[in-house]
């Protein structure tokens, strides 16, 4: 039987210093990211194609949401909620300053730290 350790690593797919890791590379590469990923046509169907299946009102899970462009951003357009997530707090930082968020549409951005709680939140101010 494994340890609470071992449990969590299952959970996660990775050792918390490989996750810490990836956090510090995802924290450093975000003024590229943005660029790099924001009009990429295959996303912009896909999230397309989401809005038409979950429908407006709906509430959506952004699993690696990165900075919330494009994908975030076209579903709140949209008239879906969005609940964002990032390991990564500057990509969080950056999705709540790129995704508009209206009184109407709740729109939340967490990341986890190094504690494995969800402690930094961005919602919309309403």
């Amino acid at each position: 039987m494994r340890g609470s350790r071992g449990s969590r690593r299952a959970l996660t797919g990775c050792r918390p210093r490989a996750r810490g890791l990836r956090r510090l590379v995802f924290d450093r590469l975000v003024e590229g990211y943005e660029l790099a990923y924001s009009d990429r046509p295959e996303q912009v169907r896909a999230a397309a194609w989401l809005v038409e299946c979950v429908g407006v009102g709906a509430r959506v899970l952004d699993v690696g949401c990165g900075s919330g462009v494009p994908i975030a951003r076209q579903l709140v357009d949209a008239g879906i909620q969005v609940v964002g997530i990032d390991i990564s707090p500057a990509m969080i930082s950056a999705a709540a300053a790129a995704v508009p968020r209206p009184c109407s549409i709740p729109v939340m951005f967490w990341s986890s730290p190094k504690s494995n709680s969800m402690a930094r939140s961005h919602s919309s101010p309403c």
